[in-house]
């Protein structure tokens, strides 16, 4: 399960990059460490923004980062 946490968490950051809502990616970035992301990963993730890579093109509505901590709470 906290594989699935912070593939999630890294999503909604990714996400949040691409809808360009800075203000919540530190939150994000904080949440996805907290869960197993690593510093590599979510650098990656800023590059990919910066490159303009399709995969952080958001798909979906905006996912609280409230829900990522009830989450990890749960688990």
């Amino acid at each position: 399960m906290e594989e699935e946490l912070k593939t999630s968490a890294l999503l909604y950051f990714k996400q949040a990059l691409g809808r360009q809502e800075y203000e919540s990616c530190a939150e994000l970035a904080v949440a996805a460490r907290e869960l197993g992301a690593r510093q590599g990963e979510i650098d990656e993730a800023i590059a990919a923004h910066l490159r303009g890579d399709q995969a952080n093109a958001p798909n979906e509505a905006k996912q609280p980062v409230n829900r990522l901590r009830a989450l990890k709470e749960e688990y």
